[in-house]
């Protein structure tokens, strides 16, 4: 009996263990997440910013061609 009781609260002890360190994981995995999002939203900004200049500047080749 006593040694099924001190198994029993090593196996305890060690999913105690490993459910911290997956908590742990998922946190990071979180942090990492909102990381990547920032990084994806200022590279949109950058293209978005780009397409703005280039029909800015179509929209004065067109008015240069075609006048007001």
């Amino acid at each position: 009996m006593e040694d099924d009781e001190a198994t029993q609260k090593m196996v305890d002890k060690a999913l105690a263990r490993a459910n911290k360190a997956m908590e742990s994981l998922e946190q990071v995995e979180e942090g990492e997440e909102e990381s990547i999002q920032r990084e994806l939203y200022k590279e949109l900004l950058k293209a978005l910013e780009r397409m703005q200049g280039t029909l800015n500047r179509l929209l004065d080749l067109f008015e240069s061609i075609f006048g007001n």
